[in-house]
């Protein structure tokens, strides 16, 4: 496996363990080649900017019920 591989994937599981710990981690840079680990690169920032979505919209919801309790 290439060294530029390694890189990715390891990458990839850096951001799984950080929304598994319930963080939220920086998008992936994706490479210009159209390869299975850039798939991967593309669905899990997906999974990051949906969980950054919900992240955000939790605190709007929270902050809403502060002021209007």
């Amino acid at each position: 496996m290439k060294a530029i591989d390694i890189k990715r994937l390891d990458a990839i599981s850096s951001a799984l363990h950080l929304l598994l710990k319930g963080q939220i981690p920086d998008l992936i840079i994706q490479s210009d080649q159209e390869d299975e680990i850039n798939q991967v690169t593309r669905f899990v920032n997906s999974v990051i900017s949906e969980q950054k979505a919900l992240l955000d919209d939790s605190f709007k919801f929270e902050r809403f019920n502060a002021k209007h309790i």
